[in-house]
């Protein structure tokens, strides 16, 4: 028996109970925020005058990334679309 045969027949059911728990979380918090974030983009398109300060935010941030970017090798959240 090789090595990683013997280690998935030590470790194999473990590894699997833990990528179900992951699973289920990853499922669990996408459906939360799909939940969260569908209703309110609606409601922030049909009211302009509440998304008015969420733009500004959205704005406010992208001007902050930008400033902080001095680097060209520089990689971080800010430079995600």
């Amino acid at each position: 028996m090789s090595g990683l045969e013997n280690f998935w027949g030590v470790y194999g059911s473990q590894i699997m109970q833990a990528l179900g728990q992951h699973l289920f979380l990853v499922g669990v918090a996408l459906g939360l925020g799909i939940i969260v974030a569908v209703p309110l983009g609606i409601i922030l398109t049909r009211f302009p005058r509440w998304s008015s300060p969420w733009s500004q935010l959205s704005r406010r941030s992208r001007a902050w990334c930008s400033s902080r970017s001095s680097s060209r090798f520089s990689v971080s959240a800010c430079s995600l679309p």
